[in-house]
């Protein structure tokens, strides 16, 4: 768990190319070869964000991220114990 008293944004990743579909492009790989153990990430949820139409056209507003499909894949600790 990380502690709601240190900053949530752990790590950045930016990507830069000569069009806006390579560097998304760049961005979904360099997301999928990350592995971060320990916690519950944002990755997938990321993954599916750079894959949306508004993201890839540019044409995203305020309400985007609000009307975007995504169904979170994690686990939910019932008894906590040394091993979860």
């Amino acid at each position: 768990e990380v502690s709601p008293f240190y900053d949530p944004m752990l790590a950045k990743m930016i990507a830069y190319a000569d069009t806006r579909e390579e560097a998304l492009a760049d961005l979904q790989l360099s997301l999928s070869e990350t592995s971060i153990y320990g916690i519950e990430t944002n990755i997938d949820y990321l993954q599916t964000l750079l894959g949306s139409e508004p993201l890839r056209t540019g044409k995203y507003f305020t309400n985007t991220l609000s009307q975007l499909e995504f169904e979170k894949h994690a686990l939910e600790v019932v008894t906590p114990g040394t091993m979860t």
